[in-house]
């Protein structure tokens, strides 16, 4: 079978094709053209590759009683859904001849793996999950219950050692004189100097998602669009955005990796990685959750917690992560960071604009 590397998203996967593939030429499974092409047939490079990823599943007839026939899907739509592995362009038919064609020994062997619909025992096996998981055997409504109404300082409900091994998979650096944006909403005709479009000093600092009252923390978003969406400013409104330049080189932890990165690590566990992925995705959904001023600030609580856990780490000896980065829900695409030490950033410019007319999208709740 001929396949190309514009099949795949993985970028591990992505990179073995390319630099293994003997030709370019167009791809007879995605239609793109003038790609790198894969020969099942003359190439070995990813043979048996999604062997152990494929072997963690079981046919659907061996699960145990009252597994949730909802979690039972084919394995193509798993490797596709759940690994961000294939393109979005290639549907299911196209992968499972991909998958049979890299992994035709283990498909010779257990075909129901691959012909019959798929589930994981240990997503119902609570003592694997007392082990493996960030949250042992709790939910993340647990967690949220219990930080905030019961022990807000120290908690068993978390697995901090688990969660830091899979912080470490989210780096993230930045480069020197990158440039953010932080907007404020001016109250009256006077323009925010530079200084004032910083974070604020720690005796006005109010909570926010990444920080208790009394923490200053400087919160930047990517683009001028992404600030006047988080400050959920009105019509007419007038709103000053600082242009702020990073001084060093840094690195932080960005949730939006989650769903990116390559399950192909070195010594990666891929079934614990699938216990854990939907409490990783609920973590940058809270992070970038857009709360209004009327919630509760026992809100912010369990992000709070997570992000002055991450505040305690270190990438290298000496070196530890200087922020978070999460996806802005206000601004599709758009993405915020913010950053433990404010002085990292420096405002260079500060711009006014005026906000001439909103656009609300809505729908009926039944």
């Amino acid at each position: 079978m001929i396949f190309c590397n514009e099949c795949f998203r993985d970028r591990q996967v992505r990179a073995i094709i390319e630099s293994s593939s003997k030709a370019k030429g167009n791809c007879p499974v995605c239609g793109k053209k003038n790609v790198f092409l894969y020969d099942t047939d003359k190439n070995i490079s990813l043979k048996d590759f999604l062997n152990d990823l494929i072997s963690i599943y079981t046919p659907q007839e061996l699960l145990p009683s009252g597994y949730d026939t909802a979690d039972v899907h084919m394995i193509a739509d798993e490797l596709k859904n759940e690994w961000n592995i294939f393109s979005e362009s290639l549907d299911s038919h196209s992968i499972y001849d991909i998958i049979i064609n890299l992994s035709s020994s283990l498909y010779i062997d257990t075909p129901k793996l691959f012909d019959a619909p798929v589930g994981v025992p240990e997503k119902y096996d609570n003592d694997y999950k007392i082990k493996h998981s960030i949250l042992s055997d709790h939910t993340w409504e647990d967690f949220v219950a219990s930080i905030k109404h019961d022990n807000r300082f120290h908690t068993d409900y978390i697995n901090l050692d688990k969660l830091k091994t899979y912080l470490s998979y989210l780096r993230k650096d930045y480069r020197k004189n990158v440039i953010l944006f932080r907007g404020r909403l001016r109250h009256g005709n006077t323009k925010y100097t530079r200084k004032e479009m910083g974070a604020p000093p720690v005796q006005f600092a109010r909570e926010g998602r990444a920080n208790s009252s009394g923490v200053s923390r400087l919160y930047l978003a990517d683009s001028e669009q992404t600030c006047i969406h988080e400050i959920r400013s009105g019509a007419f409104d007038v709103i000053n955005i600082g242009r702020f330049k990073l001084q060093k080189d840094i690195s932080v932890i960005d949730f939006k990796l989650i769903s990116q990165f390559s399950p192909f690590n070195e010594d990666f566990d891929f079934l614990e990685y699938l216990i854990n992925k939907p409490v990783l995705q609920k973590i940058d959904q809270e992070m970038g959750r857009a709360l209004r001023s009327s919630d509760n600030p026992l809100d912010y609580v369990p992000t709070q917690y997570l992000c002055d856990f991450i505040k305690t780490l270190e990438y290298e000896k000496g070196k530890p992560f200087e922020g978070v980065e999460y996806t802005s829900t206000l601004n599709q695409g758009g993405y915020n960071l913010a950053v433990f030490y404010p002085d990292l950033f420096k405002c260079t410019s500060v711009k006014t604009f005026k906000i001439d007319n909103l656009r609300y999208d809505y729908n009926v709740v039944k």
